[in-house]
């Protein structure tokens, strides 16, 4: 069954120690993805994800209770000299539709 949103959320992508997160509402975003590609920006210090077709990405754990999803991260994240002991998060820019 596909996703339905009843209200409104922002797209949200948290770093804390280590772990990616995300929002359902992001998750919709991408498609409902199986698996994500972890992205990083070493010279604005963006870390982000994309959704995956294949395997080959990284496997998405639902965490329905907390309303949110996540990857294991921390290995990807040390190994790109991505400080991992912060918190932060973030909404992606709104996105332009040509007309």
């Amino acid at each position: 069954m596909p996703w339905v949103e009843l209200f409104p959320t922002a797209a949200e992508l948290t770093l804390k120690n280590g772990v990616v997160s995300w929002n359902t509402a992001l998750h919709i975003a991408m498609g409902d993805p199986p698996w994500v590609e972890l992205m990083h920006d070493a010279a604005n210090g963006w870390v982000g994800i994309r959704s995956a077709n294949s395997a080959t990405g990284l496997p998405v754990i639902d965490e329905p209770e907390a309303g949110e999803f996540k990857i294991d991260s921390l290995a990807l994240l040390q190994a790109a000299s991505v400080p991992i002991d912060i918190t932060v998060s973030a909404s992606p820019p709104p996105t332009s539709e040509a007309t």
